[in-house]
């Protein structure tokens, strides 16, 4: 039987919650506070995948609501990064748009195909990494603001830039060959 207060789903209602907290603190200027609860929450992520795994604490929640949490934070991060004018809006736009049409597929493949399944990609995983370091590592520019933590954070949204549309595109012909599959 499904127990539904676990581990890994306290893990990311604890996520779920933070999304809107970071995203005020990076608001109102609290930094400091607001790179601790990132790093708190993505941390959350890490534990709640490996606590699901390790222990078979695996349920309906989670599979809606994990990917729901990570979604979530990453955007209240980015918009609020942007917003305050730490990162550019084009970086916010391309990490949304392509969310966006990830969750598109996805729920045109749920919805009107016989596929049941659209499991994260490797590529996916590692995009959202370097987002997690994107957003970090410019939030450490914004308080500390040096020369090289500057070019450290600049190079890291590129890397980001180019994990993020890679894994667009690895999206993207993988839904085809579901959708080819289908047909055939």
């Amino acid at each position: 039987m499904e127990k539904k207060v676990n581990v890994p789903n306290a893990l990311t209602a604890v996520r779920l919650l933070l999304a809107p907290v970071v995203f005020l603190l990076v608001i109102f200027g609290y930094n400091v506070l607001a790179l601790i609860s990132f790093i708190a929450a993505a941390i959350t992520d890490i534990l709640d995948g490996w606590s699901a795994r390790r222990y078979g604490h695996t349920s309906e929640f989670g599979a809606k609501f994990d990917p729901l949490a990570d979604k979530g934070l990453m955007f209240a991060a980015f918009l609020s990064l942007a917003v305050t004018g730490i990162v550019p809006w084009w970086f916010f736009w391309v990490v949304v748009c392509r969310d966006f049409l990830i969750l598109l597929a996805a729920i045109i493949f749920l919805g009107g195909t016989s596929v049941k399944k659209f499991p994260p990609r490797p590529l996916g995983k590692i995009s959202t990494l370097f987002q997690v370091f994107t957003v970090a590592a410019w939030i450490l520019q914004h308080i500390f603001s040096s020369p090289v933590l500057t070019v450290a954070a600049e190079d890291v949204l590129r890397v980001s830039v180019i994990f993020t549309l890679w894994s667009a595109i690895d999206y993207a012909k993988q839904g085809l060959k579901m959708y080819n599959h289908k047909e055939g």
